[in-house]
């Protein structure tokens, strides 16, 4: 996302696109799903404000997470960003452990050997 021939910011842009994507896809769906409900199965979009107000935080960490990651991508090289994001796995079920004391599956702990075995 950092082009030094274009000179552009996109992050911001990407992370407003993507959002906006969803979105119309949301209210594309669940109006297709209206006119033809036997063919296709989708709930309706209705604003509730206090359904909204309670997920506003949550609204708020998805964008930002969405954000940091595309400003990430303009900042870091793709390959190291690879290994960050693929190593997610390995460090979610390592700090389960650690922190939370839960156990892993075998085929959990198979999938991290592989990631592992990969880099």
């Amino acid at each position: 996302l950092d082009s030094p021939s274009l000179q552009l910011d996109t992050p911001i842009f990407v992370t407003f696109y993507q959002c906006l994507v969803t979105t119309l896809l949301c209210k594309s769906l669940s109006t297709l799903a209206a006119f033809c409900p036997g063919a296709m199965d989708f709930p309706t979009l209705r604003l509730d404000l206090r359904v909204a107000r309670s997920v506003l935080p949550l609204s708020v960490v998805f964008i930002g997470m969405i954000t940091f990651n595309n400003l990430c991508l303009k900042y870091v090289g793709v390959a190291f960003y690879n290994v960050g994001r693929s190593l997610t796995t390995v460090f979610n079920v390592l700090l389960s452990y650690l922190l939370l004391k839960q156990t892993t599956s075998f085929y959990a702990l198979l999938t991290c050997g592989i990631i592992i075995g990969g880099f």
